[in-house]
C-alpha cells in the first residue's frame, strides 16, 4: 500500500472554509504511507499559517489473522473549535493507541488507547468479540471543573474526578460497571 497525499492552498482557500478554521490562514498538509500492510509505516502533518494543526504516525504490522494497528496523533492547535468547547482542549489533544485485529470477523485486543487534553485524560484496553463478549475497561481521570465551566452550569464544581469502567457481557445486552470518585464536589 502507498499513500502519498500533499495539499497546500493559499489564505482563505476551501480546505480552510471546510474545516471551520477562523481568518483565512494558508494550509498545507502531507500524509505519506508505504509497504506491505504487515510492515506498513505512514506519516502526517498539517499546519495553517505555518502553525501545526496535526502531526500523524501509524503503522501496520503482522499477518491479517493477528494485525497489529498502531497509531499516535498530536494536534496541538484547534483554532477551528468553538468557545464551548475550546477549553476542553486548550494546549492541544494527545492521542495513541495499539489494537490487534484476528483477522476478518475475529476478535479485537485493545492494548491501549489513550487521549489526553487540559481537560484529562481517558484511556480503554480489552477486548470486543464481535461474535458477541465484551471485556472492556475505560479509566477517565478529569481534571478540575475549571475546563468545563463553559458547559455547566455556573454552581457545578470539582477538584478532581477519577473513574473506572468496566463493560463486559454481550454487543447485544452490554453490562456496564462504574467506580468513581469526586474531589471537593460542589
Amino acid at each position: 500500500l502507498k499513500l502519498d497525499v500533499k495539499a497546500a492552498e493559499p489564505q482563505g482557500g476551501l480546505i480552510t472554509k471546510m474545516l471551520g478554521l477562523p481568518g483565512k490562514p494558508d494550509f498545507r498538509a502531507t500524509i505519506a504511507g508505504e509497504g506491505p500492510l504487515d510492515r506498513w509505516q505512514a506519516q502526517g502533518d498539517a499546519s495553517a499559517d505555518d502553525r501545526p494543526i496535526l502531526q500523524l504516525t501509524a503503522s501496520s504490522t503482522g499477518a491479517a489473522t493477528d494485525r497489529k494497528i498502531a497509531f499516535d496523533v498530536t494536534l496541538p492547535n484547534l483554532p477551528m473549535l468553538p468557545e464551548t468547547i475550546g477549553p476542553l482542549v486548550q494546549g492541544g489533544i494527545t492521542a495513541s493507541g495499539t489494537v490487534h485485529l484476528a483477522g476478518a470477523g475475529g476478535p479485537i485486543h485493545i492494548d491501549t488507547l489513550k487521549a489526553e487534553t487540559a481537560a484529562g485524560i481517558v484511556s480503554a484496553s480489552g477486548d470486543v468479540d464481535p461474535t458477541g463478549l465484551l471485556n472492556l475497561r475505560v479509566q477517565a481521570q478529569l481534571a478540575d471543573a475549571a475546563a468545563f465551566r463553559t458547559l455547566l452550569p455556573p454552581e457545578l464544581g470539582w477538584r478532581s474526578l477519577d473513574a473506572d469502567l468496566q463493560i463486559g457481557g454481550t454487543i447485544g445486552t452490554p453490562r456496564l460497571t462504574v467506580d468513581a470518585t469526586v474531589g471537593d464536589l460542589a
